[in-house]
């Protein structure tokens, strides 16, 4: 039967139950501190090795630049530029291509997650024939898993700098790791940024379109050269402007024609019907006709002066005044040859003007359709000249990177080589530990009292009292002599 302990128990009781079970709670507590004190120096080191990967201001030609080989910085859209350097730092590619050079063994051989007992059973496998080695490829891939799983990118955003981490068992490995991973992306991302052959198609096209541009430029000469044409812009408004007058003078010698037909009818109406169909060739100048009408209202003047005097059938007035209506006859004969010669000569100058305006209306219908051909050659030319200068100018990037390809520049730069850490990382070993002594102190508490629980020896008053029923009157404490006379 199980010895109860009593419910109210003094701390003089529970000194008792420690002291009494002294050794077995002090074993308990050196063997938990032991095994964990053992199983921290046992745990693999960790040495971690950082790079430090820094993007430049990319590398552009200055168009402005009078020197061809002028190089200035620009920075367009950096934030996805560093998106895209990431995203290569995180390529399988590049990872296939740091197993590659180092083999899975160099990767597994460092591997944190592995255990020494783990790799030497490995070891220990790969030596029978039972068993034998695994498919190269399978190791391959897992080795590139893993690589990819070990190695981390720490990428602030809208910052420039990526850094790499890789943590192994040994220092020097860790370096040569990260080492190879980072040759291994400053090729990967020189490579990315290169086309290669690009310098010798870009040459081979700006011959061609120099060529072509020549040929376009020239047609448009000749094509200039067989119309006669300077500037399509300035003869076109010399023609509009030439028919604008045109049409403005043929108005104006229409309203003079009728004028003339006019006044014909009207001076044929004062003339004798034998009269009025006179030759145009007799016809006088103006200044004869203003003599006449001169010499006409001197005559009307004298005949006035005459009636005034005597009478209407006086010799003087009757001779005057035929003489005055046969010169009014003259003068009205004359006039309308001279306004029918005048109408003749508008209806001339009328057809001769239209002649001419549907000449020069022609001529601008010809040069429209001309305007289409050069308009034509000059887009061609135009698309030519736009095309060469592209292609000089794409000639001229990839001449850059060719220099910068041979010179293995690029705008991802190095800015730290992978580390060397001499000391290895904090395994935490001193808190183990110390939860160690905790576990170990508190674990011998327990065991002592569950001890205490198990034991039904009587080893105090107490207890034979609650075991037998009857008081106890005295107690002698167990000296070294009875000890030993037990023994």
């Amino acid at each position: 039967m199980l010895r109860q302990p009593q419910p109210s128990m003094t701390a003089r009781d529970v000194c008792r139950i420690l002291f009494r079970h002294r050794w077995r709670g002090f074993f308990f507590f050196v063997t938990v501190v032991a095994l964990s004190s053992v199983g921290v120096l046992l745990m693999p080191r960790k040495y971690q090795s950082e790079a430090t990967f820094y993007m430049k201001p990319d590398f552009r030609v200055d168009p402005t630049a009078t020197n061809d080989t002028q190089v200035v910085a620009f920075d367009p859209e950096r934030e996805s530029e560093m998106r895209s350097v990431v995203t290569l730092l995180e390529s399988r590619l590049l990872f296939e291509r740091v197993v590659d050079e180092l083999g899975p063994e160099a990767i597994f051989e460092n591997d944190l997650k592995t255990s020494p007992l783990d790799m030497a059973i490995g070891s220990v496998m790969i030596l029978i024939p039972e068993f034998g080695s695994k498919s190269e490829k399978i190791e391959r891939e897992k080795a590139i898993r893993l690589l990819m799983k070990s190695i981390t990118l720490d990428h602030a955003k809208k910052s420039h700098v990526v850094t790499a981490i890789y943590k192994s068992r040994t220092a020097e490995r860790a370096q040569e790791i990260l080492t190879a991973y980072t040759n291994a992306a400053m090729q990967l991302h020189l490579d990315a940024n290169r086309n290669p052959g690009s310098f010798q198609f870009f040459a081979k096209q700006e011959v061609m379109l120099k060529d072509k541009v020549l040929e376009a430029t020239q047609a448009v000469r000749d094509l200039k050269n067989q119309y006669g044409l300077v500037s399509v812009a300035s003869q076109r408004k010399v023609l509009e402007d030439h028919l604008t007058n045109l049409d403005k003078e043929i108005l104006s010698t229409d309203t003079s024609r009728v004028a003339a037909e006019d006044n014909i009818a009207s001076l044929r109406a004062q003339l004798p019907f034998e009269m009025q169909n006179p030759e145009a060739g007799s016809a006088l100048s103006v200044y004869s006709i203003d003599t006449m009408r001169n010499q006409l209202y001197t005559l009307e003047l004298r005949y006035r002066e005459l009636m005034s005097r005597y009478q209407p059938s006086h010799p003087q007035v009757v001779s005057t005044k035929d003489q005055l209506e046969e010169g009014k006859l003259v003068l009205n004969q004359q006039q309308l040859v001279n306004e029918m010669s005048k109408a003749a000569s508008f209806r001339s100058k009328r057809a001769a003007l239209q002649q001419e305006f549907e000449a020069t209306k022609l001529r601008l219908n010809e040069m429209n359709e001309q305007e289409v051909i050069l308009a034509e050659a000059d887009r061609k030319a135009e698309e030519a000249t736009a095309s060469h200068r592209l292609v000089v100018r794409k000639l001229e990037q990839a001449r850059l990177d060719q220099q910068l390809e041979s010179g293995h520049i690029s705008n991802l730069r190095l800015a730290q080589a992978p580390t060397l850490m001499g000391k290895s990382l904090s395994r935490k070993g001193l808190l183990i530990v110390s939860l160690a002594v905790v576990v170990g102190i508190l674990g011998a508490i327990g065991l002592a009292y569950v001890s205490e629980l198990l034991d039904e020896s009587l080893t105090t008053a107490t207890d034979v009292e609650a075991s037998l029923g009857i008081p106890v009157l005295a107690s002698f404490p167990r000296t070294r002599s009875h000890r030993l006379s037990l023994n």
